[in-house]
């Protein structure tokens, strides 16, 4: 079995004697925490309260599941998929005009952050909606280097409770949901929430 870092960290830190520590903030849940062998834990944490993190859908949380279809390929994307990188998960739609306002810095954006960062704009309404010619017309340059994709059967929406858009979602390279942002953002205000994450 794979130790996750945070515990490889812990063993070989500065600490010294690792069994003598009282507090343990591991970035996981506690399902992970219990996936690591018994003899790891007490090696290295004889005396200690483990604290983990919760999975869900609120700042702080390792975020719930999140899939959508992406846009030409009609395949589910996972947010597993995006593991290792700040993913800003941007729920829009067409008609929404703070939405569409606010695009054009998440499609500049997601170019400058590529190697590190993922943007995917989910659109949250499918009724008669040609998104391959929307952002055909809209980005005619698009590579595919910002994500674009359907909320299918509005599960994002659903989970996450999303009754307004433009609704951002960051989420950091461990999966933890850093930032929940309810409206319209500039580029400053999404740059610093990616910078946050990083």
């Amino acid at each position: 079995m794979t130790i996750p870092s945070s515990i490889t960290t812990i063993a070989t830190s500065a600490f010294g004697n690792c069994s003598a520590l009282t507090d343990v903030y591991y970035n996981g849940s506690l399902e992970q925490w219990n996936n690591i062998t018994i003899g790891m834990q007490n090696a290295f944490l004889t005396n200690a309260t483990v604290h983990c993190k919760t999975v869900g859908t609120e700042v702080g949380n390792i975020c719930s599941t999140v899939k959508f279809d992406l846009m030409g390929s009609r395949q589910t994307a996972y947010l597993e998929n995006y593991r290792g990188r700040v993913v800003v998960l941007n729920f829009w739609f067409n008609t929404c005009y703070p939405c569409l306002s606010e695009l054009p810095h998440f499609y500049d954006v997601a170019k400058e952050y590529s190697e590190d960062v993922t943007i995917a704009a989910i659109h949250v309404n499918l009724a008669g909606v040609d998104l391959e010619g929307f952002v055909a017309a809209n980005y005619p340059n698009w590579d595919g280097t910002m994500v674009v994709g359907w909320d299918t059967n509005a599960y994002c929406t659903d989970k996450f409770g999303i009754s307004a858009c433009p609704t951002t979602i960051i989420v950091d390279g461990d999966g933890i949901i850093t930032d929940i942002i309810v409206g319209m953002m500039s580029r400053d205000e999404l740059v610093t929430a990616i910078e946050k994450a990083m």
